[in-house]
């Protein structure tokens, strides 16, 4: 992961429910995160053949798992390069 951004959005107007007039502010919070990958790292080849089979599967299939279980795969994938990543940059430092 390369970076994180908390944004914090508010929204506020008036309202009138009846005779009342009311403030109403809306908010919304959320984390961004920037994940880079190094240009060469360990299965390369493999890994892009894992992507662009997910990429050029149709996800709208009937009565089939077969997405779910290459999206599964795709997951463990980035998840282990990202660890064995992670680890050797460790090592480095």
């Amino acid at each position: 992961m390369q970076s994180t951004q908390t944004v914090d959005t508010k929204e506020s107007h008036m309202e009138t429910r009846g005779d009342k007039l009311y403030s109403v502010t809306n908010t919304q919070k959320y984390v961004k995160l920037h994940f880079t990958r190094p240009m060469n790292f360990p299965n390369k080849e493999k890994f892009e053949q894992l992507q662009n089979e997910y990429f050029g599967y149709n996800f709208a299939e009937k009565n089939g798992y077969k997405g779910a279980v290459y999206l599964v795969l795709f997951g463990l994938l980035f998840w282990i390069i990202t660890a064995c990543s992670s680890s050797a940059l460790q090592v480095i430092h």
